[in-house]
């Protein structure tokens, strides 16, 4: 079993906040490559932190529990929506992409109540085409104030390398870097969320293990984002297999239809119910 306890909020030392959790590997033939899981971002910002539910990081957690196939204990609580539709929809659908996965049970104390706080209409932004058009579409294109970007972030949670390599943490400053340029021409926020989410990372298709800790990123910013636009999906090079699982994983994500997205994904099912990963104060 693997265990989640011991959710904290504090500052540190270096001026960041950090949201944390303890994970433990439960009578299980694992090495794990730490005993917590972090979230964080500059103090000046830690308000945004949400400390009172584990969605933030229930989804890396569930990843890694399919991936070993053993169950999940969450002592503490979580949003019922994300709960329940992690449970119905999301864990089937992964185990039909990847045949190294397979269902458990996720236990937990609780549910966390929904409360809407949050002001800021987020997208993330690495300055690739797909976070570009993201952008475009959503900030100059978009008129409606309850639907324009007015803030952008940055998630470094395995998209710019493997946690333990030295040259991760310098390629994801310049990518912020970039980013940051970019914002300050549109006169939009930045925000910089630094994780160890990636070191949990195994030998998947990095593509499936960065949807979960982006999200969890996302989820971990509940007081603050009221709506968060992930980018589109563009798929270069990958095989048929490949991309087709991927759209269909994304198709947990997204309230409307993309356009890559083949017919035979069951929309009924899956396609209509928004982005099943967030609890109820979280629009797509």
């Amino acid at each position: 079993m693997i265990e989640l306890s011991g959710l904290r909020r504090y500052n540190t030392q270096s001026g960041r906040t950090r949201l944390e959790v303890n994970i433990k590997f439960v009578d299980m033939n694992a090495n794990s490559p730490s005993d917590t899981l972090y979230i964080e971002i500059d103090a000046n910002y830690g308000g945004m932190l949400v400390d009172d539910t584990y969605d933030p990081f229930l989804l890396v957690a569930l990843y890694l529990s399919m991936h070993h196939k053993t169950d999940l204990r969450i002592r503490g609580n979580v949003s019922k929506r994300l709960y329940k539709n992690l449970t119905w929809y999301a864990q089937k659908i992964l185990c039909d992409y990847s045949s190294d996965l397979a269902p458990v049970k996720i236990i937990v104390d609780g549910f966390a109540p929904t409360k809407i706080t949050g002001t800021l209409i987020g997208a993330g932004i690495s300055c690739g085409v797909d976070s570009l058009t993201t952008v475009y579409d959503r900030f100059v294109g978009e008129d409606d104030p309850d639907y324009k970007i007015n803030a952008l972030f940055f998630f470094n949670c395995g998209a710019n390398g493997n946690y333990t390599d030295p040259l991760t943490q310098n390629t994801s400053q310049n990518s912020c870097r970039r980013g940051a340029t970019l914002a300050g021409e549109l006169g939009l926020p930045l925000c910089f969320v630094e994780t160890n989410l990636h070191q949990f990372k195994f030998k998947e298709p990095m593509e499936t293990f960065i949807f979960f800790a982006t999200y969890g990123c996302v989820l971990a910013l509940q007081n603050a984002v009221k709506r968060y636009f992930p980018v589109f999906l563009i798929i270069l090079g990958k095989s048929p297999e490949v991309a087709y699982g991927l759209i269909k994983v994304r198709g947990l994500f997204l309230k409307r239809r993309n356009k890559m997205m083949p017919e035979s994904i069951p929309f009924e099912e899956v396609g209509e119910i928004g982005f099943v990963f967030a609890p109820a104060d979280i629009e797509l």
